[in-house]
C-alpha cells in the first residue's frame, strides 16, 4: 500500500486457459474500480526485437469491476484505491 493504493500483480502461464479473478481485499473490500494493465500477445512465441520493438505492448483500460479475466500467456497490473 502506497499513497493510498495497492497494486496486484499476476501471471497467466498457461498456454491456452483463461482465469477469471476477483479481488476482494480483507477488511477493504472489493475495489469500486481499478486501473488495469495487461501485457500480452495473439501467439505465445511473439516478442519484441530492436528492429520491432513494439510486437508486444502494453494495454491500459480502467474497469468498473473487482472482477478481471487474465488471459493466456499474460501478465496483468491491477492498481486500486484502498482506505
Amino acid at each position: 500500500k502506497k499513497d493510498g493504493k495497492v497494486t496486484l500483480t499476476a501471471a497467466n502461464y498457461s498456454l491456452t486457459e483463461d482465469v477469471e479473478c476477483e479481488i476482494d481485499i480483507l477488511g477493504a473490500g472489493a475495489p469500486e474500480k481499478c486501473s488495469v494493465t495487461l501485457l500480452c500477445a495473439n501467439d505465445v512465441r511473439e516478442h519484441n526485437t530492436f528492429d520491432e520493438p513494439n510486437t508486444v505492448t502494453p494495454t491500459a483500460y480502467e474497469s468498473s469491476s473487482a472482477s478481471i479475466t487474465i488471459p493466456h500467456s499474460s501478465i496483468v497490473s491491477v492498481t486500486f484505491d484502498v482506505e
